[in-house]
């Protein structure tokens, strides 16, 4: 049975709060084809209302042709709260808006339109300026389909050129953290399309494989694969308020048929969708945090805000733990760390994972050794030279520099000529020495020599020939073995 439309637009309170409230919200999106966004969200929060256990479509279709825009899903029908709160707008007073919301989030449909349609379940209606429901006749559809009817202004709102342009803008990351859509269909009636897909393994609790496919005008074939870390969040009163999540980005790896983990060159704050938030950092960040209704600012004085960031902060280092324990953490990922103090000032709203991040590597072992194996800052060691690399094995270099526990090269991948960004946070951010061959020589000692067997002291010998500059202070030492091993 439909909701009674009449009353909830008789109602003369509601309707002048909401007609206010909807006139301040209609002016906030920059974008004209944000809505598309919104309503992608609102089909995802549908689908998830339908249960794990529901077989049905997961797919959600754009169609725009004659000046309308046609948006269908197969989320769980609409009901009389749905019709409720989509005539509803900024009931609260908080200016910070939860994507998804039928009160806010779908409001960006007005810079689109005057008279959208909904035909979900057993409802059948219009929305007439902004707020005032109406019966609307019946469509063709599938029993199971929610159906948004969006005609075009005329005048005074975007073209069907830009509404088509924010349609080719959908990208790999409008799925990637998406965990109920599996596929997205658009198609303009000048000819433009673009579909694409998603799947996703589970590889552990709070670990999963995403693959997302796709083709659209102007972007042409896309085959990605990422690396997505989970941890569910609560509110202040221990609800479920979502995920907080990072991702990393997966490519084939050189001469192998596994991949490796590369860093992205630009990584804007994910909440479901980008915002306009640059984090510095090389993988995508996601989470609920609090935008304004156009996602042109995530305030960093928020206090669920800052509370998000360090839950993010944790789950990047057991992000680092789970790549470790699997012997793949690895250079490339450590490069995709927030490595730039300055990006990352006192105050800004990742600076808590900057911190979280480098107290981890300090103390852990999470840095990558030489011949395999992982090392803590404090215990690690970067060489100056290959060389002196291969001369000394861990228990040499222990020795050596008086240590109480293991010292480890670190692996030769870091050097001033590779990652020079890694080795210079190493060095400056994590005190990791680096340990040159004329700052070895004065450490052999007697007592270490007389210790070593007779190859070794035949590579040292090797190793000194090599060292032109330290010949004259090789002298020195007594370095000729005597037949009784001294």
């Amino acid at each position: 049975m439909p909701t009674d439309y009449r009353s909830i637009a008789s109602d003369p309170d509601r309707l002048e709060r909401n007609l206010e409230n909807s006139i301040r919200f209609h002016t906030r999106y920059a974008d004209p084809a944000h809505f598309i966004l919104e309503l992608l969200q609102n089909a995802e929060d549908a689908l998830r209302r339908r249960g794990r256990d529901w077989r049905g479509s997961r797919v959600v279709t754009f169609y725009l042709s004659d000046g309308r825009l046609r948006v269908a899903h197969f989320g769980e029908p609409f009901n009389d709260a749905d019709v409720q709160a989509i005539c509803s707008v900024g009931e609260t007073t908080k200016d910070l808006t939860d994507i998804g919301s039928f009160g806010i989030g779908f409001k960006s449909v007005y810079a689109v339109t005057d008279r959208p349609e909904i035909h979900s379940g057993a409802e059948d209606f219009a929305i007439e300026r902004f707020v005032r429901p109406v019966a609307a006749p019946p469509i063709q559809r599938d029993p199971e389909e929610t159906v948004f009817l969006i005609p075009v202004k005329p005048c005074g709102g975007p073209s069907q050129a830009e509404i088509t342009a924010g349609l080719k803008r959908l990208g790999s990351t409008a799925l990637l953290f998406l965990r109920q859509i599996e596929e997205i269909h658009w198609s303009a009636g000048d000819g433009h399309s673009g579909t694409w897909l998603r799947g996703s393994n589970d590889l552990d609790a709070g670990v999963r494989r995403v693959m997302i496919i796709g083709q659209a005008d102007g972007v042409g074939e896309v085959d990605e694969e990422w690396l997505v870390f989970s941890s569910p969040v609560a509110d202040n009163e221990g609800r479920h308020a979502g995920h907080v999540e990072v991702a990393f980005r997966l490519v084939p790896a050189a001469n192998s048929q596994g991949h490796r983990i590369e860093r992205l060159t630009s990584s804007r704050l994910v909440v479901f969708f980008p915002t306009i938030l640059e984090t510095h950092l090389g993988f995508l960040v996601q989470g609920p945090y609090r935008t304004t209704p156009a996602r042109d600012n995530v305030p960093d004085k928020d206090p669920w805000n800052q509370h998000l960031a360090i839950k993010t902060a944790e789950l990047l280092v057991s992000a680092l733990r789970w790549l470790r324990d699997r012997e793949v953490l690895d250079v490339g990922v450590l490069r995709c760390l927030p490595l730039d103090r300055t990006k990352f000032p006192e105050g800004s709203l990742f600076a808590p994972v900057f911190e979280k991040v480098r107290e981890a590597l300090i103390h852990e072992p999470l840095l990558p050794r030489h011949g395999g194996g992982y090392a803590a800052a404090k215990r690690a060691r970067l060489a100056r030279t290959q060389e002196l690399r291969e001369l000394l094995s861990p228990a040499q270099l222990t020795d050596l520099l008086g240590a109480d526990e293991e010292v480890a090269w670190l692996s030769a991948d870091i050097s001033q000529e590779r990652t020079p960004d890694l080795r210079e946070y190493l060095m400056k951010e994590l005190r990791v020495d680096e340990v040159r061959p004329e700052a070895i020589l004065p450490k052999l000692s007697a007592q270490f020599l007389e210790r070593q067997p007779d190859d070794w002291v035949g590579r040292l010998y090797e190793f000194l020939g090599n060292q032109k500059a330290l010949l004259q202070r090789a002298k020195e030492l007594p370095l000729i073995r005597l037949s009784d091993g001294r």
